[in-house]
């Protein structure tokens, strides 16, 4: 068979209504404990009390909760999921003690009571905010007509239970496990962004404190260097000093040696003179 052809289409579209029939059929048969399968669903919707009945036992739950609620040893944490019911669009509070439908239990198929239950289901469900587009006439219901979308709003209702302890069909039960699965995803994508950049912010820091640290080496090093130099130029200078005065000694002990040739010389030319003097006298005399 051609996937893409219409008999395919229209294949898996009945499987899929097959699939929620027998969802809710066993949630009816788990929450109000009526005895139900995939097949019977839809003659039991038929007569419009299935319908009352389920809201009448959501009101109950939910007014179940609001009475835990307000007493404080009691915390309820129902699990979270997406619904249809918004809470904005709604006309009263879901479990006020208001809204206990009074259906005509003797109902037959078709007939005008069936109608009539169908119209408080209907009018139970806008006014607690379910979205136009899950709407059905009533005349679908209690003909058999438009299956798909009487179902879809039976599975909005479940939805909107949970909220208030009644347990989950498996289909919506998976819906759950799905949402906490990805709502632990994003969290952690989350811890890991920040996770990054608290990395980042210690790598800037690392990165300053080694730009410190080689300022403070660079520096610890510039004045060892400077201390270095003030010495070789101390220790410059101080050798320039002796050498001057190691030159000015040499020069003083050269003058000295100087002045005593002068002086040695000086006396030879007088004892010369002398000898001279004493010469010339020898000769008068004789």
């Amino acid at each position: 068979m051609d996937h893409q052809s219409a008999e395919w289409r229209s294949f898996l579209e009945l499987q899929k209504l097959m699939i929620l029939r027998e969802d809710i059929a066993e949630w009816i048969s788990s929450e109000l404990h009526i005895p139900m399968t995939q097949t019977s669903l839809l003659d039991e919707l038929k007569t419009g009390v299935l319908v009352c009945n389920i809201a009448n036992a959501v009101e109950q739950a939910a007014m179940k909760t609001r009475d835990e609620q307000q007493d404080e040893k009691h915390n309820i944490e129902s699990p979270v999921i997406k619904t249809r019911f918004d809470a904005s669009e709604s006309k009263r509070v879901c479990g006020d003690g208001k809204a206990r439908l009074k259906c005509f239990s003797n109902a037959t198929s078709g007939s005008f009571l069936a109608r009539d239950n169908t119209v408080k289901f209907l009018n139970w469900c806008r006014d607690l905010g379910l979205n136009g587009a899950f709407f059905f006439e009533s005349n679908d219901l209690v003909n058999g007509r438009n299956e798909k979308t009487v179902l879809a709003c039976l599975m909005e209702v479940i939805r909107f239970a949970v909220q208030f302890g009644i347990a989950p069909s498996q289909l919506v039960n998976l819906e759950i496990e799905i949402e906490k699965e990805e709502a632990e995803v994003i969290e952690y994508e989350h811890m890991e962004t920040d996770y990054e950049d608290d990395g980042d912010y210690g790598d800037e820091a690392e990165d300053d404190n080694a730009d410190d640290n080689d300022d403070v080496q660079q520096e610890t090093i510039i004045s060892f260097v400077e201390e270095d130099c003030e010495d070789v130029e101390d220790e410059e200078i101080t050798a320039k000093g002796d050498f001057h005065k190691e030159q000015d000694e040499r020069r003083k002990d050269d003058d000295e040696e100087e002045d005593n040739d002068h002086a040695c010389d000086y006396d030879d030319e007088n004892e010369e003179e002398e000898e001279d003097a004493d010469n010339d006298n020898d000769e008068d005399n004789d």
